[in-house]
């Protein structure tokens, strides 16, 4: 009991101190990117980052339900049994890269450079950035591997780490350089040397703790290919959501506005938005190793304690959070950026709604999510950021308002935490789950 506890107090300590490290980067990094490579040039750089999101929502991640099942039996002690999964998990990450692969040859095809954002741009120069964050991409697809054996095994601090330190040394070395020079393409090379050291760090975590774990391809079969790809729909369905509500607006967002509106966008998302929600999810991610470690050995009463206190701590937590941002949200803003920006506090409003419900969600459906029983939570959420996401472009397409855009975004966010208790109360009156 005590061993556990002191694990899930460095993990939850590795992700509480790396998003730390995070919010000191994103607090300066806008603010010093606008100062040494100006207005413009951040708001396209905030766009280019969007791309590898945008390209890996073609990337099926069968990470989470691999890392749940293996958890569940390394605790039962069928460590054989882990291997079998990890072996099959390879399979799909091959699957992944020959379909992103045939993505992107569509994508460089079709392309015609024609996005707005991009017109003080040399074509010569886009092909370089594109190089660059497709071979990026392809390491992302290759990494699951690593971080599946490192988190089956309780060693997410590792991947907390690695991720915290390598984004603020990735950043800190743009914005030194832009005192220099202001190219886009050295700075997604930049982008790119990083992504390379992370990887190599990411494998050698890998041999070090994979015990039995091997590159093979033994113990595939299409039984078990089948039976994971069934256990991570509704992972892959968050997954997807996310990219979609996030890098997506962004994406459709560039295709219609300029830079300036790209970067304000972006800005008041990374302080409302994604630093809560990662803060959140990173003990969210701990606590999920746990219940699902828990499950493995039978352990029920424990669950029902953990779970109890902790949807009572993150209520509380965003009942706080909430209040926070309304209240000292302008100012901290404004001083952020320097009144670069007018912040609209309808739109503040917004995106301090939107990830209210988002992560009091997360914490609802984190034990079905922990034992690969989200099937139905996941694709719900999906179907319905989908559709908030079409009548978005639409609104963009015709109107160009983005604040009745977030609106529509936030409309179907609470129509899905609705859907989902419904389903959640079905679920624990009939004692099972899909």
């Amino acid at each position: 009991m005590i061993k556990n506890l002191n694990r899930i107090k460095r993990n939850i300590y590795s992700g509480i101190s790396m998003e730390g490290l995070k919010i000191f980067t994103q607090f300066f990094f806008p603010p010093l990117m606008i100062l040494t490579w100006g207005i413009e040039n951040f708001g396209i750089w905030v766009f280019i980052l969007s791309i590898p999101n945008i390209i890996l929502i073609f990337n099926v991640n069968f990470n989470d339900a691999s890392v749940n099942e293996m958890t569940i039996l390394n605790a039962k002690r069928k460590f054989k049994k882990s291997n079998e999964i990890f072996q099959n998990t390879i399979i799909f990450v091959l699957v992944n890269i020959m379909i992103v692969s045939f993505v992107l040859v569509l994508f460089i095809l079709l392309n015609n450079n024609d996005f707005k954002i991009f017109d003080g741009v040399k074509i010569k120069e886009l092909k370089i950035i594109y190089t660059l964050i497709i071979i990026s991409v392809y390491l992302k697809l290759i990494e699951p591997l690593f971080s599946t054996c490192l988190n089956s095994v309780g060693k997410i601090f590792i991947g907390y780490y690695l991720e915290g330190y390598i984004d603020f040394l990735t950043k800190f070395s743009i914005v030194i350089y832009g005192i220099f020079n202001q190219s886009l393409v050295s700075a997604t090379f930049i982008f790119f040397l990083f992504s390379v050291f992370k990887f190599i760090l990411n494998y050698y975590f890998f041999i070090k703790y994979r015990n039995i774990l091997t590159f093979s391809f033994e113990l595939v079969s299409k039984k078990q290919i089948l039976r994971l790809l069934k256990l991570s729909l509704g992972h892959i369905s968050d997954i997807y959501s996310n990219i979609l509500k996030h890098s997506g607006v962004i994406f459709i967002a560039g295709i219609f506005l300029n830079p300036m509106m790209i970067g304000y966008i972006a800005t008041v998302k990374t302080l409302f938005y994604f630093l809560p929600a990662r803060l959140f999810g990173k003990i969210n991610f701990a606590i999920n190793y746990e219940l699902a470690n828990l499950y493995g050995g039978k352990k029920i009463n424990q669950i029902k304690k953990i779970l109890t206190k902790y949807i009572l701590i993150v209520s509380i937590l965003i009942i706080l959070s909430f209040v926070t941002c309304l209240t000292a949200g302008p100012f901290v803003y404004n001083y952020w950026l320097g009144n670069k920006y007018e912040l609209n506090f309808i739109f503040l409003m917004l995106i301090t709604l939107d990830v209210s419900i988002f992560i009091f969600r997360q914490a609802l459906v984190s034990f079905y999510a922990a034992i690969n029983r989200n099937i139905i939570l996941g694709l719900s959420d999906l179907f319905f950021t989908f559709l908030g996401i079409i009548f978005l472009f639409v609104n963009f397409y015709t109107l160009k308002n983005y604040i009745f855009a977030f609106s529509i975004l936030l409309f179907f966010s609470i129509i899905s935490l609705i859907f989902t208790i419904c389903i959640l109360l079905f679920f624990n009156k009939f004692k099972k789950i899909r």
